[in-house]
C-alpha cells in the first residue's frame, strides 16, 4: 500500500472513531434537555396520631413506633417570640433554655448528668409561634424523663447566676453565627420581610441580651408555660393510654391559666423588588437568600408550596442551584 493510501485509510478510521463517539454523546446531550419523567411514588403509610387532653388542659398524643429502643419527646410550648415585648426580643428563648439551667433539688450540672444517665439527648428550639423543648431517651428510663421534665416545666428556680451565665451563652453563641454568612443573610431576610411584625423580634442580635432580666423571665414564664397552652407528642413503643397515665401522674398538678395571646396581624408580601447587601470581609463564600411572604395557606396548599420550594431553590439538587452550579460554575 502507497505512502498516500495509507494515510487516506488511517484519516478514514479516525472519522469513523470520531463518529462512534458523537453518536451517544449527542444522544447524551438531547437526554439531558428534557428532565426524565418521575418514577411512580411509593405509598407512603404514616402512623396514626391520637391527640387526647387531660383535666387541666395538657394535650398529649403518641406516635406508635415499636422498631426502635427509644422514646422521642417533644414538648410543645405555644409562645415563641412573637409575644415577647418589643423591647424585650429574644425572651422566649431567654425562658427557654434558663429551664434546664436549675431546678428545685438539682443544679444544671446534676440535670445535664441525668440526661446522659438515660443516653439520652435534649435540645431546645424556639420559633415566632412556639417553643419545643427535644427530649430523646431510651425507653425503660420514659419515668425517670418525664420526672425531670415536669421539674424542669413545674419548678424552675431561675437563680440570678444561672441568668448570668445563659446570658453570656446566648451573647457569645450570636456573635459567633454573625460570621456565618448563611446565618446572617437569612435573620436579614427574616427583618426585611417582617418589617414592623411581631415576628421580627425572632431576629434579635446580641446587643438586646443585656437587657434580659429576672423579673421579665418569670413574667414570660408565668403567662404562657401553662398545660392549656402546651402540647406533649412521644414517638416511641407505647400506646395512648399508658402515655395519659404517665403524663398525668407526673404533670396532673401543673394548674391551668386564662391565657390572652396578642393578636398578631396578618402578613404582607413585598409588591416590589428590594435587595440589600451585607459585607462581610471576614467571610470565605457568598450567600444569596431570595423570598418574599406567601398568601395564608389552606390545609391543601401547603405540601404543594413545600414540594414547589424544594424543586425551585430548597436543596443542592433544586433547579436554581444546580444552575448556577452546573450551567455558570458560580457555587459548589
Amino acid at each position: 500500500m502507497s505512502r498516500g493510501n495509507h494515510l487516506k485509510l488511517t484519516l478514514i478510521l479516525s472519522l469513523l472513531t470520531l463518529l462512534l463517539w458523537e453518536t451517544p454523546l449527542l444522544s447524551q446531550e438531547r437526554f439531558r434537555k428534557s428532565p426524565p419523567y418521575p418514577e411512580p411514588l411509593a405509598e407512603l403509610k404514616l402512623p396514626e396520631i391520637k391527640p387526647s387532653f387531660l383535666t387541666n388542659g395538657l394535650g398529649v398524643a403518641v406516635i406508635h413506633r415499636d422498631d426502635l429502643p427509644v422514646i422521642s419527646l417533644k414538648v410543645i410550648i405555644f409562645a415563641g417570640e412573637s409575644p415577647s415585648l418589643r423591647e424585650l426580643p429574644g425572651m422566649a428563648a431567654f425562658t427557654a433554655n434558663m429551664l434546664s439551667r436549675g431546678v428545685s433539688y438539682l443544679t444544671s450540672s446534676q440535670i445535664e448528668e441525668i440526661i446522659e444517665s438515660m443516653g439520652g439527648n435534649f435540645s431546645i428550639y424556639t420559633y415566632p409561634d412556639y417553643s419545643v423543648f427535644s427530649f430523646t431517651f431510651l425507653e425503660e428510663f420514659l419515668d425517670n424523663a418525664l420526672d425531670l421534665m415536669s421539674k424542669m416545666m413545674l419548678r424552675p428556680t431561675f437563680l440570678r447566676r444561672e441568668i448570668e451565665n445563659i446570658k453570656r451563652i446566648m451573647y457569645y453563641d450570636l456573635r459567633e453565627k454573625n460570621k456565618d454568612p448563611e446565618f446572617v443573610a437569612e435573620r436579614q431576610l427574616g427583618r426585611l420581610l417582617f418589617r414592623n411584625h411581631p415576628y421580627k423580634k425572632s431576629t434579635f442580635n446580641e446587643d438586646v441580651i443585656k437587657n434580659l432580666n429576672q423579673r421579665a423571665l418569670v413574667s414570660f414564664y408565668d403567662r404562657y408555660y401553662r398545660p392549656n397552652n402546651s402540647l406533649f407528642v412521644l414517638t416511641g413503643n407505647l400506646n395512648l393510654q399508658t402515655a395519659i397515665r404517665k403524663v398525668s401522674r407526673y404533670f396532673s398538678t401543673w394548674r391551668r391559666k386564662e391565657l390572652e395571646h396578642p393578636s398578631v396581624p396578618p402578613l404582607k408580601p413585598y409588591d416590589k423588588e428590594k435587595i440589600c447587601l451585607i459585607d462581610l470581609p471576614e467571610a470565605k463564600d457568598s450567600t444569596i437568600y431570595l423570598g418574599n411572604i406567601v398568601s395564608p395557606l389552606s390545609g391543601q396548599d401547603v405540601f404543594p408550596f413545600i414540594v414547589l420550594n424544594q424543586v425551585l431553590g430548597g436543596t443542592h439538587t433544586s433547579r436554581l442551584f444546580m444552575n448556577l452550579r452546573e450551567s455558570k460554575g458560580y457555587a459548589y
